[in-house]
């Protein structure tokens, strides 16, 4: 019954800087193949916090921690300039506040 247990950590005292939720859209051209390389190299940047497949009209939704915006801009324009990953669209929103913080986890 008990799934586990945890802390809140004030990521911003541990990791000073911009924490972002970005939403990424993959071309429908060689799409399966796109998604792949696009998880492989999301799994592998330690500045993705958190990973979702979602539904349309974006694919994924990322959870990202970066030094600034120019950190976060330098980093997707690697990922734009990709063509293996077949991105057509990014949408940031930088995070402003927590409001809630969840005390269960549910996938």
């Amino acid at each position: 019954m008990i799934r586990g247990y945890g802390a809140f950590i004030d990521v911003q005292k541990v990791s000073p800087g911009l924490s972002l939720q970005v939403l990424v859209a993959i071309s429908n051209q060689n799409r399966r193949t796109a998604q792949k390389a696009f998880e492989a190299c999301v799994e592998n940047c330690p500045q993705v916090l958190e990973c979702r497949l979602i539904g349309d009209p974006f694919d994924y939704s990322l959870r990202m921690r970066c030094k600034d915006m120019k950190h976060y801009r330098a980093l997707t324009e690697v990922w734009l300039e990709n063509e293996e990953l077949y991105i057509d669209k990014l949408v940031a929103y930088p995070e402003l506040a927590v409001v809630k913080h969840s005390s269960t986890h549910c996938d």
